[in-house]
């Protein structure tokens, strides 16, 4: 049976592992970003989630605008068509 001490050891390693995953995807995030390495390196995890949060915001702004565009040419060309 665990003792109350590994138990508590256990929590640790558990603990220190969920941290090393989150720093794990939080500098591959940080690749992600079409920054220069320097620029990137000096960011700190706050901005760099700030900055991720941007650019999939405008990232989804675009595509939804750019869908809007497509249909209104597809819809005068079918008037065209016709």
């Amino acid at each position: 049976m665990f003792t109350r001490f590994d138990a508590n050891k256990s929590t640790k390693g558990a603990s220190k592992l969920r941290r090393d995953l989150i720093n794990a995807e939080i500098a591959n995030l940080r690749e992600l970003l079409p920054l220069p390495p320097s620029t990137r390196q000096r960011l700190s995890q706050l901005q760099l989630m700030a900055l991720v949060c941007v650019y999939v915001r405008k990232a989804n702004y675009f595509q939804q605008g750019l869908c809007s565009v497509i249909n209104v040419l597809l819809i005068q060309m079918k008037t065209m068509i016709t």
